[in-house]
């Protein structure tokens, strides 16, 4: 993994990013923790991404509610946005959806948005992300319950055509803050240069 900083002053953004490529060729799993702070009334949140950007592990976003995520290229997100952007469409609560990283904000939300409640509560909380290559799904669960899927050919859909992908999370914050941090379990995945990997907890028999 590359680069990392917790997000605890205001207007900044940091990206959490591998070095290898995880084969879309391949069925994964991934599972981590995710620290969203303690502050209600902070921002902006976090992503899990996977793209193809060309900066590779050095790729990031901009801040606030790009999450550190939007304007990464030839990629897909994951939000947990802790923050109501009201021209964007965000409901009032904590939230979590799927995302182009490279289309304007406006634009790039993929699927409904999923009510978390309050998850800037001081907890860790627990995210699965899984890929199905029979089913073309990918999927993903917070704190034991589903949250999403999306459905298709990702690497022609987002990944400019490539098999495979960088994976990674960012996060930012605005004119407000938080602490935001992440704490990767496992990982059960098949990567460019290291074939097929399983480590952690959540994986390991």
């Amino acid at each position: 993994m590359n680069r990392s900083r917790n997000a605890t002053a205001q207007n900044q953004n940091g990206a959490l990013m591998s070095n290898e490529r995880v084969d879309l060729r391949s069925d994964f799993d991934l599972s981590f923790n995710i620290y969203l702070g303690n502050k209600d009334a902070g921002a902006d949140g976090m992503a899990f991404v996977l793209h193809n950007d060309p900066l590779g592990g050095d790729a990031t976003g901009g801040g606030g509610g790009m999450l550190g995520a939007s304007g990464i290229h030839n990629g897909v997100g994951i939000a947990f946005d802790t923050y109501q952007n009201a021209p964007l469409g965000d409901i009032a609560n904590d939230h979590t959806n799927f995302f182009r990283t490279d289309a304007p904000l406006d634009q790039a939300r993929l699927s409904n948005q999923v009510d978390l409640g309050n998850v800037e509560d001081g907890q860790w909380h627990k995210v699965k992300v899984s890929w199905d290559v029979a089913l073309q799904t990918l999927s993903y669960s917070f704190d034991g319950k589903q949250a999403g899927t999306l459905q298709g050919d990702l690497a022609s859909q987002y990944f400019a055509g490539s098999e495979s992908a960088y994976f990674g999370f960012t996060a930012a914050t605005g004119g407000l803050s938080n602490l935001q941090q992440v704490e990767l379990n496992g990982l059960d995945a098949t990567l460019e240069g290291a074939g097929h990997v399983i480590f952690g907890p959540d994986f390991l028999i």
